[in-house]
């Protein structure tokens, strides 16, 4: 089964707009796979905002800063980039905004546009999903193989 993935809709009111033009592009029995943060686990995890820092390679740092906007219902991510591998030191910083939504929520969207569920899953990677607790939700949901209301010949 071929598989498509899209990372985000924007803005948010887009959401099943974008997912019936997927719908609709793709092949009877094409999956789509959607991997987002799942709305119970960014509420536990963002209580209140986080500060990450790593050092992915030597004398490369990396800070991430984290929040959930309630409001808009989106996490809220700034990260900045310090590299002093050389004299000049460099420094980049970027963010990006995800859209939440709850287990039910997303499954209830896939379904509107004509998709089904047939796998879920915690990461990307793979793990168990526990629709109160887990960060991330990812969702195989393949377009059927016949459309709702048409006959078998």
């Amino acid at each position: 089964m071929p598989l498509h993935k899209l990372w985000l809709f924007r803005p948010p009111g887009d959401d099943l707009k974008t997912l019936k033009s997927l719908y609709r592009v793709l092949r009877p029995g094409g999956g789509f796979v959607v991997n987002t943060v799942n709305g119970a686990g960014v509420a536990k995890r963002l209580r209140s905002p986080i500060s990450i820092g790593h050092e992915p390679l030597p004398n490369v740092f990396v800070i991430d800063q984290a929040r959930y906007d309630k409001m808009k219902r989106q996490t809220v991510t700034n990260w900045t980039l310090i590299d002093v591998r050389r004299a000049k030191h460099r420094v980049v910083r970027g963010g990006f905004r995800v859209n939440v939504y709850s287990h039910g929520e997303l499954k209830a969207l896939l379904r509107s546009a004509g998709f089904e569920i047939e796998t879920v899953w915690g990461m990307l990677s793979g793990g168990r999903f526990d629709p109160s607790e887990t960060w991330h939700q990812t969702i195989l949901a393949p377009k059927p193989l016949k459309s709702p209301g048409t006959k078998g010949r």
